[in-house]
């Protein structure tokens, strides 16, 4: 048997997720999308991601961190929904399938580790994630002010410059200005994972001292250079429902949160142009086909097949840009997985949320910001770090509403991150009504 210490599997788990908001991947295999063009939404890639999750999950294995019989929880559900949402394709190609149903095996290993890893440090762990994420925040305040990339481009940071097309930008004043990037492929997607990072910072907080506030408001910083508008209003609510846990924090110090917000927002809704360009035509574009596309194919075209079958519902030649998924993830799954494999997950997850989830601040707090998101975008669905990301704010809402509805218990593992004083007043308290 190997033997692993908590600090190598420590070690081991912050270096994966340190690498979360990286792209750094290698091309394998393209599905045929049948009009002649490089298909984003086709491709497979072995990501540095796939492969520690891998590697950990092995190790971890074969040092005993699980028990046997527990290995196929949490890992046979996606792939079951999966498997079923091919059956049904009308475009199937088996390799392609194939390669997805080794990314979804690997999001449930993500899944079963996250869960079942009992013997490390999980402040390291989630201390790393929100150290990358620093860093995210760095780097897009320099390309912000650069208005162009800093050459990384072998952590996935895209090529930035005001000449390359089809690159997200905003109109202000006349002046066009590139939106920041970070390593990921869109803006959207960085405010996604900053806005994840800045609530487990707040989370997190007793814990960052001294280095909180610096934490916190380079973090700010980076997220209103993505000037991603839906994002701004996920932040605003997720830092109002966290107001229950913030009670020592320096008010004098954070107030002006709240006030640059919604200013920064009225600013970005009051001047920013892509309300009249194309980009909000294309969201109600992309609505139509995926209802035209669910009336055409009731049970689902297959998972990540959304773009494989355009051709076969439109009636006109689409641009190049237009073969994208619908930017409403449920819309993308209903069309994706089909009525009879939506409903009988609609009532998986209903049945969890009654017997395992208390709907108290701490839940909303993480799950209205990810719900503002997946309705107005689709990459919790179309890429591999969008469904971890998806993970982490579902694990986190989970965590938050059983710790705050009922502190006592430990059958969800969640991190104890309070300081003694904290939990001895949470203990001392009476048990709250259900």
């Amino acid at each position: 048997m190997l033997k692993l210490s908590k600090n190598q599997k420590t070690a081991l788990l912050s270096i994966l997720f340190f690498s979360l908001p990286f792209q750094i991947q290698s091309f394998i295999y393209e599905a045929d999308a049948g009009f002649g063009l490089i298909n984003s939404y086709a491709r497979i890639y072995l990501s540095i991601q796939l492969l520690l999750i891998f590697l950990i999950f092995f190790t971890f294995s074969l040092s005993g961190e699980f028990k046997k019989k527990e290995i196929p929880l949490g890992i046979l559900m996606p792939l079951t929904l999966v498997v079923l949402s091919f059956l049904f394709s009308p475009a199937p190609d088996f390799i392609f399938q194939a390669l997805l149903l080794i990314q979804v095996f690997t999001l449930g290993i993500f899944v079963f580790v996250l869960l079942k890893s009992k013997t490390v440090d999980e402040k390291v762990i989630w201390f790393s994630f929100i150290a990358s994420m620093c860093f995210q925040a760095a780097l897009s305040l320099l390309q912000w002010g650069l208005q162009g990339d800093l050459g990384l481009h072998f952590l996935g940071e895209p090529h930035l410059s005001l000449e390359v097309a089809n690159l997200a930008k905003w109109n202000f004043l006349g002046e066009t200005w590139i939106r920041s990037y970070g390593t990921f492929p869109h803006p959207n997607i960085l405010a996604a994972f900053l806005l994840l990072s800045i609530l487990l910072t707040l989370r997190l907080r007793f814990e960052l001292k001294p280095y909180f506030y610096p934490i916190f408001f380079l973090q700010m910083a980076g997220f209103l250079t993505t000037f991603s508008r839906l994002g701004f209003i996920a932040l605003l609510i997720g830092l109002l429902f966290s107001i229950e846990n913030i009670k020592k924090l320096d008010w004098k110090r954070a107030s002006w949160i709240f006030l640059i917000l919604p200013l920064f927002l009225l600013l970005v809704l009051r001047f920013n142009t892509s309300f009249t360009d194309g980009s909000l035509e294309e969201r109600w574009l992309g609505i139509e086909h995926s209802l035209v596309m669910l009336k055409e194919y009731p049970l689902g075209v297959g998972f990540q097949h959304y773009t494989l079958m355009l051709n076969e519902i439109t009636e006109i030649n689409l641009a190049p840009w237009q073969y994208q998924p619908v930017h409403n993830s449920f819309l993308l799954f209903l069309s994706e997985f089909g009525i009879i494999v939506s409903i009988f997950f609609l009532i998986l997850f209903i049945f969890f949320v009654e017997r395992k989830v208390y709907l108290k601040k701490g839940f909303y707090a993480f799950f209205l910001p990810f719900l503002i998101l997946a309705l107005n975008d689709h990459f919790f669905l179309t890429l591999e770090q969008g469904r971890i990301l998806m993970t982490l704010f579902l694990y986190w809402a989970i965590v938050e509403s059983k710790k705050s509805a009922a502190p006592k218990q430990t059958d969800l593992h969640e991190p104890s991150f309070f300081p003694p004083s904290a939990v001895a007043k949470l203990r001392s308290r009476p048990p709250k009504s259900q």
